[in-house]
Parts: C-alpha cells; sequence; structure tokens
C-alpha cells in the first residue's frame, strides 16, 4: 500500500452516488472528504482523474459492485502457499459457478491461515457474471471513474466482523440489496451466500426458508449439531423489522450487532485491496489493461499537446515581437528619411563652421609663428621665404658663410618659442612640437639656409 498516496471509493445505487475519498497514512487510509452524486451528474476530475501528477502521487480507485447478482461459495483447501490456490480453485471453478466459466468474471480472498499447519486453507470465492461486471464499468465510465478494483462491499462487512463463537451472521443491507449469511463454527466458515430478498411481505419468509436449508445441509454435513446463534447485523430501521421473524425462528439464541458504517467500510475496502497480498478484484484483465494503456496514451497526448501549445506561443510570441520591431524600424526609417535632409544640411554647416574655425586657429598660429621667428631671428641672417600650410611651417633663407652659427642660435631658439593660450587660466605651452634640422648649403660668401618647424596641435588643420 505505500506506493499509493490516496483512495478513492465508489458506491453506486439508482437514486445516488458516494463517493469517499481517503489519504495513506502509514499502513491504513484515513478519511479525507466525501462526495455525493446524481445520476446525471459527473464527479469531481480533481479526484478521480489521473494526469501526469499521478506518477508522483498515485490514486487507487476502487468501486464496489453491486450485490445483487453476484454469488459467493467457501472452499476449504489444503494448506498451500497463495500462488497455490488460485490454479486449484481455477480447477473447480464450473462446479462452484451457476454460469459457464466463460461468462463470468471471479476472483478468491483467502482467510487467515488457522495455526494447524493440517487444518484445510479457506478461501472465498467471488462470481459476478460478466455482462453485469461490463455494465457497471460502463456507467461509472460515463461519470469520469476509471476503476483499478471492483469488490463487493458485503466481504469487507464480513471479514471486519469480530466471530466470538458459533452461530450465523445475517448482513441485512438496503432494500434492493441481498442479504448476506455467513456461518462460522469451530473458527471455520462453513458457509457463505448471498440471499436475494424481494420487496414486500415475502422478505421475511424468504430468508428464513433461505435459513433453514442451509440449517439442514449443515445437519447433514456434520458441522451443525445444535440450534444456531443468529447475529443480526443491520441498522435500527432494519432491525425493527427482522427481529421479530429471528426470535421466533431461534428463541433466546440471537444477538444483535451494529453494521460498520459505509465511511468505515470504505476505508477498510481501500486497505485491503491494496495489499499486495490481496486477490479479490472483479475486474477483468483486459478492462484493466485497456484503462492503463489509455491513462499511458492520455499521458502522450497531453504531453504532445502541451508541446504543441507552447510550440504555437513561442511563434505567437515570435511573430508578434517580429511584427512590432518591423513597426518601429519602419517608423525609424521614415523618420531618418524625414530628417536626412536636416541632418545632411546640419553635416555641411558644422564642417564649414568647422573650416572657419580652422582657417581662424591658422590666422593666429601664423601670426603666433611671424611674432616669434621676429622675436628670435639674428640680425645676420635674411628670411627669404615663410610657407606656413597645415600645421607646417617652412623657413627659408641665407646668412653670411662665416656666420652659419646664427642658424644654430636662431634653430634653437624657436625650439624654446612659447605661446600663452588665455582661458580661465593661462597656460603657456611650446609653440613648435618638432622642429626638423637645419640644412645649410655654402655658395660663395654666403650660405643657403632652411628648416621645417612643425606646431604644436597642427594635426588638428590637416
Amino acid at each position: 500500500m505505500s506506493r499509493w498516496q490516496s483512495a478513492n471509493v465508489l458506491q453506486t445505487t439508482p437514486g445516488l452516488s458516494h463517493l469517499w475519498r481517503f489519504d495513506a497514512d502509514g499502513e491504513k487510509f484515513t478519511f479525507d472528504q466525501e462526495q455525493t452524486c446524481l445520476p446525471s451528474e459527473l464527479f469531481s476530475a480533481s479526484w478521480v482523474t489521473r494526469d501526469w501528477r499521478s506518477l508522483l502521487r498515485p490514486k487507487f480507485n476502487l468501486s464496489w459492485l453491486p450485490p445483487e447478482k453476484a454469488f459467493l461459495r467457501v472452499l476449504h483447501l489444503p494448506a498451500s502457499e497463495p500462488s497455490e490456490i488460485v490454479p486449484m480453485v481455477e480447477f473447480q471453478l464450473e462446479k462452484l459457478s451457476p454460469l459457464p466459466v466463460n461468462q463470468i468474471v471471479w476472483s478468491v480472498e483467502l482467510l487467515p491461515r488457522p495455526a494447524d499447519k493440517e487444518a484445510m486453507q479457506t478461501v472465498i470465492v467471488v462470481i459476478a457474471p460478466r455482462n453485469f461486471v461490463e455494465e457497471h464499468l460502463a456507467g461509472i465510465e460515463a461519470k469520469g471513474f476509471i476503476p483499478d478494483c471492483l469488490e463487493l462491499p458485503c466481504l469487507d462487512q464480513l471479514l471486519n466482523t469480530k466471530i466470538d463463537g458459533d452461530g450465523v451472521w445475517v448482513y441485512i443491507g438496503a432494500d434492493t440489496d441481498p442479504a448476506l449469511a455467513a456461518w462460522w463454527y469451530g473458527g471455520v466458515l462453513r458457509n457463505l451466500a448471498l440471499i436475494p430478498l424481494s420487496a414486500g411481505e415475502e422478505r421475511e419468509k424468504l430468508l428464513m426458508n433461505q435459513l433453514e436449508q442451509v440449517a439442514w445441509s449443515g445437519e447433514l454435513e456434520g458441522w451443525l449439531n445444535e440450534s444456531p446463534t443468529v447475529h443480526l447485523v443491520a441498522e435500527p430501521a432494519e432491525m425493527a423489522i427482522w427481529e421479530p421473524a429471528m426470535r421466533k425462528w431461534v428463541g433466546e439464541s440471537f444477538k444483535i450487532v451494529s453494521p460498520i458504517a459505509p465511511k468505515e467500510l470504505a476505508a477498510h475496502s481501500a486497505h485491503r485491496a491494496t495489499r499486495t497480498e490481496s486477490r479479490s478484484n472483479l475486474l477483468p484483465p483486459d478492462f484493466a489493461k485497456r484503462y492503463q494503456q489509455q491513462f499511458i496514451d492520455g499521458l502522450w497526448m497531453r504531453g504532445l499537446m502541451t508541446t504543441l501549445a507552447i510550440y504555437a506561443l513561442g511563434v505567437v510570441v515570435y511573430l508578434t515581437a517580429l511584427f512590432v520591431l518591423k513597426t518601429q524600424n519602419t517608423k525609424l526609417q521614415n523618420y531618418v528619411a524625414s530628417i536626412s535632409d536636416n541632418y545632411t544640411n546640419a553635416c555641411r554647416d558644422m564642417e564649414q563652421i568647422r573650416i572657419i574655425k580652422d582657417r581662424q586657429e591658422l590666422k593666429y598660429a601664423a601670426l603666433d609663428c611671424w611674432k616669434a621667428i621676429a622675436q628670435t631671428l639674428p640680425e645676420a641672417v635674411m628670411l627669404d621665404e615663410m610657407y606656413f600650410q597645415r600645421g607646417k611651417l617652412n623657413l627659408q633663407g641665407t646668412v653670411p658663410a662665416e656666420r652659419q652659427y646664427d642658424i644654430t642660435a636662431f634653430h634653437q631658439a624657436l625650439r624654446q618659442a612659447t605661446v600663452i593660450h588665455e582661458g580661465p587660466e593661462n597656460i603657456e605651452e611650446p609653440l613648435f612640437a618638432d622642429i626638423g634640422p637645419p640644412t645649410i648649403t655654402v655658395r660663395g660668401a654666403s650660405a643657403l639656409w632652411k628648416f621645417t618647424c612643425s606646431l604644436k596641435g597642427g594635426d588638428e588643420f590637416k
């Protein structure tokens, strides 16, 4: 039972359907909620529907089969392993079943083995017509309930009754349900039968006739040697009807036993059905296999549909984002096109302003250069040519051949020439970044000289 996290037990009646929900609590089930539905209503999908969450929290669905067409038989077999009991029962099935074997669904329930190893093993055989089982399954499937197990509720009523002596235990259910008669003698279940009861005044008479016939059979078989003690298991309303008839038959050998409440009985059914050793399940194997395949197919289909839905959502999001980006791009292109002329004009104006500013800066730079030359040019040196362009100052002139050292002094003086940049703080910087070495060519009594000066920051004027 440890693998089950919850259990649902369903009871169907012509007027109402009851669904009990239980949570696993160790080795037992504890009641959680109850739901009642009309024949035309569906059960809560969150209770009974299996989805991917059932893989993590498996739920067990059990349905009670109405007992009006079921048959119960008691067998006493040699003590054997549980796996050997089923073949032994199957070997006798044709003799036990009131219907052809191919038209029934059957299961077995093993009672606790007696302490005496030589004692016989008591086995309860449960038999139901297959067409009746299929009709019941079709009805509960239509309401959304897919069972893992089919059980008879009267079987759990029997197994959970405290047997404190010999006698017959008579379980009275609703008006339409058959009565269950269980004969216990010597601590062994001797006979078990579901007795159909018709509605009306003949119910008591029919039940008493059936009990008397079993009593005569027990006397013949030797396990009943005295008047039986009757234990009537019924609700108070039914007790008032059946007690006079029972006392008339057995006199004072009569006891009243309270039945187990339906909610508690459902918990017992869930506990017994989820035991690994339990073999009492009237659900046909082909139906169980089909339900399992439907569950697997449903998981695949839901997974596929979820994947497709996520993919479709992703496509929608992608297309939406693409549309938004295209719209933004179109707007941006239109905006760029609308301002392109203005931008071009602005760029042209900025370039013209830069040229004008450069020209102005060049004028000031040329003046600074002329000032520096005027202040440092020696008297013996003649300046024949001064060419200023794009931050370069080319100087050329003549000097007496014997005064060539004045060119060197002039060259060194220009290296040390500075200019003051006016602003918040007057900064004095070298005027030239670099001055090339002078070239002197002697021609008779005079010498031709020239060199090039690079204005500091002259790269800005290129």
